[in-house]
Order: structure tokens, then sequence, then C-alpha cells
């Protein structure tokens, strides 16, 4: 009954798709057709002028409109396996151009040969023994002549850009007036304030901006109406921000005692601070003595000692007899750190307890003073705190982060590299942020990225870093090939150890017989922990892994990461996992190891690695790529686009900072 159920919810839900005007569009955002108006498109093809004189003077990579007639007839090959649909395009004065296309080309080969006494066909210039040619044709309708015609994004394997162009060009006229009011009503400002905002010349009404967005009469027009609506909707997210702003509380947080002098915690301490340490120390302990309940962002890089300074605020506020929850993302590094503040501070005894799902769950949690734990502390009876702490704050979700929070507990949350929408919450309102820029040990690292051709030189490194006597962390995206994908595959895996942990470690045994050791989520703690222990206790010199090893690993000989098709993790994750190297201080170095060329957008993101060691750097340029995602403050989107006025248009800090701009100079 319940899977008949399914199928038949299912497929009203897909009839129901199919008969809305929007179809599939609705996988980019949209849900109602008037939202077509907000789904803009991604540039305009050019097709005012069609070309009727085909004399040489083509440059590669020319997207061109050709006018003419269809020469002799089309033919298709099979010689490459992949159909190979071939014919030529003839001018007035009889000079060719020949036109290609590969795949099941039969639709287009009739529209062609339908209209091959008035062939309009637009595509991409390539060259082919010094012959211009037309590559991906496009028969193009005689309603498109003489303008621009937008493009807009697809969906593969669900709908394409053309069929989305159809769609939303025909909804427009209509969705046009009712997108211009949403926005209008989202931002809380008549339209006639909005249109000086937009700063668009010859642009009066929303709802031209809007129709200009999509059918410009130049592509500058095009361009500038859509960084107008782009500015909108940072207007929107940054107002957003500002209301995450923390409210004054009479009185300030409520605790026991007043809040006393960190200084005295940190004279207890069995180690010296850096001078910035002490610095962010003083900054945070002063919010703690404010009217305003805390929200602080402590970012600093991997083995900055951000767990010292988080460990004296909290010790500074269990002085004042306030109540503190300290969460971290797993129980490595929540065993870890409750051994390291216990052992700062013996005295605490009984009174800081630590919570995982190892720990019996019957134990009374809610009277202990100090709590450290993992997510297992949403999930018991633990009280109410007066500070909480979430170490390594790009692991948890917004709710996870806040649902220890009452409207009076101070938030101060940790990171190498913060989440972009708590980055963008830092730079334009709802946060304060303590910047611990430089490490108690002077250490620098050195990011590269490899290419297959530069393979032979990585390991000649390898090998240098082995031979003075240090350790290499080799990181991999997979702990194993899947068991479907056995036979030809896994055999190429194991060859050539490029694929996953348990396939590259037989191949890294080769190079290093005896001292590898590996670590991934598929094998147990203790053997996991056992292969630390070998590592650091200098019984292995290779440590192959997944990202388990991203935070919480110290490993103090690791002089060098390699990390194998970096392109298949974040930046985030890139930047914990090259931590891991030089922790004890001096030179480091990171291998960014590529077999295989990745797209042109996952070769910039990974260049910002090679640009920058600083964590807060990284995740100012991860918001640049990624956008912030919503930042109302009942969202949980954490990247992305704020799908209420655009669809699909990342929110991006130099939009947000356009925005604040322009809102100083029309409203002051």
């Amino acid at each position: 009954m319940a899977a008949s159920a399914t199928a038949k919810k299912s497929k009203a839900s897909t009839t129901s798709r199919q008969q809305s005007p929007l179809g599939k569009v609705t996988s980019l955002g949209p849900k109602e057709p008037w939202q077509a108006a907000l789904l803009l498109p991604t540039g305009w093809d050019d097709l005012r002028f069609p070309i009727t004189d085909f004399r040489p003077g083509f440059a590669d990579g020319d997207m061109v409109l050709l006018q003419g007639k269809l020469y002799g007839s089309i033919s298709t090959s099979f010689s490459t396996g992949t159909p190979l649909m071939r014919g030529s395009i003839v001018d007035q004065r009889g000079r060719t151009v020949q036109f290609s296309a590969f795949g099941d080309t039969r639709e287009l080969q009739q529209v062609i040969e339908d209209n091959a006494n008035d062939l309009l066909i637009f595509g991409q210039i390539g060259f082919f023994r010094d012959q211009a040619q037309l590559k991906n044709p496009e028969v193009i309708s005689p309603v498109w002549i003489g303008r621009f015609r937008p493009r807009y994004p697809g969906k593969v394997r669900v709908i394409n850009p053309d069929t989305v162009r159809d769609r939303v060009v025909r909804l427009l006229r209509a969705a046009i007036p009712l997108a211009a009011t949403a926005i209008t009503n989202e931002l809380k400002r008549p339209p006639s304030e909005l249109v000086r905002f937009a700063e668009v010349e010859g642009i009066e009404t929303l709802e031209r901006l809007i129709l200009h967005a999509h059918l410009p009469k130049t592509i500058e027009q095009g361009e500038e109406a859509q960084r107008a609506l782009e500015r909108m909707a940072a207007l929107r997210a940054v107002t957003l921000a500002r209301a995450q702003a923390p409210k004054p509380i009479p009185g300030g947080v409520k605790t026991p005692r007043p809040i006393g002098r960190w200084e005295d915690w940190v004279a207890q301490l069995p180690f010296q601070l850096s001078p910035k340490q002490r610095h962010a120390i003083a900054e945070i302990a002063k919010d703690l003595k404010g009217n305003l309940p805390m929200r602080r962002l402590l970012s600093g890089d991997v083995g900055y000692g951000k767990t010292a300074v988080f460990a004296v605020v909290c010790a500074t506020m269990y002085g004042a007899g306030g109540r503190i929850a300290v969460l971290l993302p797993n129980e490595t590094l929540a065993e870890q750190a409750y051994r390291e503040i216990k052992a700062f501070w013996p005295q605490l005894g009984d009174t800081i307890k630590l919570v995982t799902g190892s720990v019996d769950e019957k134990q009374d949690a809610s009277q202990a003073q100090w709590l450290v734990g993992t997510t297992a502390l949403l999930f018991r009876e633990v009280g109410e705190f007066q500070l909480v702490v979430v170490d390594e704050q790009q692991k948890f979700s917004r709710d996870q982060r806040e649902q220890l929070l009452k409207s009076s507990t101070h938030l101060l949350e940790a990171t190498a590299t913060c989440i972009p929408r708590s980055q963008a919450l830092v730079q334009f309102g709802g946060f304060a942020m303590t910047l611990l820029d430089e490490p108690p040990i002077p250490r620098t690292i050195k990011t590269v990225i490899r290419y297959a051709d530069q393979r032979r030189d990585m390991f000649a490194d390898v090998k240098r870093t082995l031979d003075a006597g240090d350790q290499v962390l080799v990181v991999y995206p997979r702990k194993a090939e899947a068991k479907e994908k056995k036979g030809k595959a896994g055999k190429e895996s194991e060859e050539q150890g490029i694929h996953d942990v348990e396939a590259a470690a037989r191949a890294w045994e080769k190079i290093c017989p005896g001292q590898i050791r590996i670590a991934h989520s598929g094998r147990s703690p203790e053997d996991n922990a056992a292969a630390l222990l070998d590592l650091r206790e200098e019984r292995a010199k290779v440590l192959v892994a997944t990202t388990v090893v991203e935070v919480g690993v110290n490993l103090p000989r690791c002089r060098r990461v390699v990390v194998v098709h970096p392109h298949r993790f974040g930046l985030s994750t890139l930047h914990q996992i090259r931590g891991r190297a030089a922790r004890t201080g001096g030179i480091g170095y990171c291998d960014l190891y590529l077999p295989d060329p990745p797209k042109e957008k996952s070769l910039d993101r990974l260049r910002v690695l090679e640009r920058t060691q600083n964590g807060f750097e990284v995740a100012r340029e991860d918001l640049m790529l990624r956008g912030c995602g919503n930042l109302s403050a009942d969202s949980t989107q954490q990247t992305g686009a704020d799908d209420t006025i655009l669809f699909g248009r990342p929110l991006t800090p130099d939009r947000l900072e356009e925005a604040i701009d322009q809102e100083k100079k029309v409203w002051g």
C-alpha cells in the first residue's frame, strides 16, 4: 500500500509539473510562473547582423550567425564510433563554410534541410587544416534575427537551456509585473526609490529594468540591469544580516558572580601565550561583561592556538559561576579538548564533563558547570548556558550551532575557514570577529598545483622529504573502490594509485615497504588511532587517508601533504588538510595533484590556495566563488544564492559592498 501511495504521489507530482507553464524549469528554482522573470540569463547571443559574405577573416572561437543556402547534401559518418554530421553553407558568391556536429543530429539535419534555401545557422568558428568551420551549428528562428537572444542555465539530464529559454521568454510579459511587485514587497521600498537605487540610464520603472535584464537592446544595458537586480538582492541580504545583530539585555548576561580577570587563568597555563592570543582573549572577554549577548567568530589558521584562547574565555566564564558548553565535530576532538582543558586547570575536577555518543547516556549532564562534547550535547538534557563555544564551526549546520542558545547566551564560534554565510555575517552585520593572524610558532606552507606530467617531479620531492627524516600525508577522495566497480576499474585504480585509499596504499607500499599506514572512516576507530600512533612514534613514514584527518590530527613530523584529485574537495577542507603540515613550525609543503585536467572553474578555486595560506582569505574567496546563501535568521542555507529575489545568482562580497555603497548614496 505504501509503495502504491508513493507511486501515485510521484505520478501526481510529475503530472502537475508537466501541466505547469514552467515545466522542468522548476528544477532551477522558480516554482510559480511569475518567478520565471527572476531567473536571469547568463549571457546573450548577438543575432543582430547575419553574415552573408563568407570571405576569409573569421577568428578562432568567434560566435557567428551565417545566412546562405545549404550546399550539396548532408553526410553522416561513424568512423570515430560517434555519429559525425557534416554539411556546408554557401553564400551568394559561392564561398562555403563547412559545419559539423557530433551525436544524434537527425532532428537538426531535418531542420537544416527544411530551411535549405534560406538557412540561418549560428555556432562557434574553429579551424581544420586552415579552413574555417562552424562547430555545433544551430538553426535560428527568424524571430530572433536583429536581436540579442538570451542564454539561460539548464540542468544536465533534466532540462536543456533552449527549453528554459522558450518557457521563460513565453512567460515574461505576464510575469514581469508580478515580479516587480514581489521585489518591492521584499525590499519594503516604493518602486520609484528602487529605480533610483538601480541607477540604470534610460530605465524609469522596475518592470522595464527586469525586461532589459532579459531582453536588452545592448549587452551593456543587459549587464547593467542584471547588476542592479543583483544589488537589490544584496541589499535585502545586508538588511537581514543587520537584523541578526544581538539586542541589548538590561544588566547584560546574568552570572552568579561578576566576570573576573582572565589573566588569572592564563597565569596557570603550562605554557606561554603569544601576544596575539592574549589580545584575542582580552577582546572576547570584554564582550562577556557587556549588555549584549556575544555573537563572535574566532578565526585563526590550523595550529594558531584557537583552543587555548577559547579555553581561557570559558574558564573566565566558569570563574563567574556561569555554565559553558563546548561543541566539537567528532569524538576524537572532543576527547582531546576535554583532556587538554583538564590538564590546563586540574582544579576543575568533576565540574567539567565529557558528553559524546560513547559516554553513558544516563549521566546527568544538566548539573555539570562545564560540558565538552559532540552533537550528543544536542540530544541530552543539558540545561541552559551562559556561554556556548562551537569549534570547527564549518562542520555544523546553523541549527546545530544555535540549538544550545537562548536569547541571552553568548556564542563564540571558532574556525580556520568559516562557512560563506558566517563570513558574510562577519563582514556585513550580525557577528563580530577576532582574528588570530600569527602562529605561536612561525611556519609557512607552500602550496603548488601539480599535473599528470609533473608526477615524477612530485614523487622526487616526496622522496626528498622522507629522506630528510620527515613524514608525508597523502589524502584521497575515497576510502575504497566501490564493489560494483571492481574488475578493470579496480585494477586500474591499484596500478595508478590515484583513486582511493586502499588501492593507493598498495602502490605506496611498493615505494616505502613497511612504512605505510592507512586511516579512513571504513576502519575501526582503534585501527585509525593505531595508525596515527605509529606515525607519531615514527614507526611509519607515510599516512594514506581520506578526510578523516581534516581536523584534530597532529603529526609532529609531517612536513608534506599530497592531496589527490583536490578538485573533489571544498576549499575549507583543503585548507584544513594542508594545515597538517609543519605543525611544529618551519616550512611545509602541500601538493594538489591533478591526474586529469579539471574544469577551469575548479582550477580557479584551487589557485586560491596557491595565492594565500591565510584561512580568513580562503574563506573570503570561498564566499566570492560560492555565495553566502540566505542571511535571514531562520535560514539554513549556508552557501550559494538567496533565491528570494533572484534564482541561481550567488550573493558575493562585491555585490554586497556595492549595495551598501549605493544605499548610502541614495538614502544617506
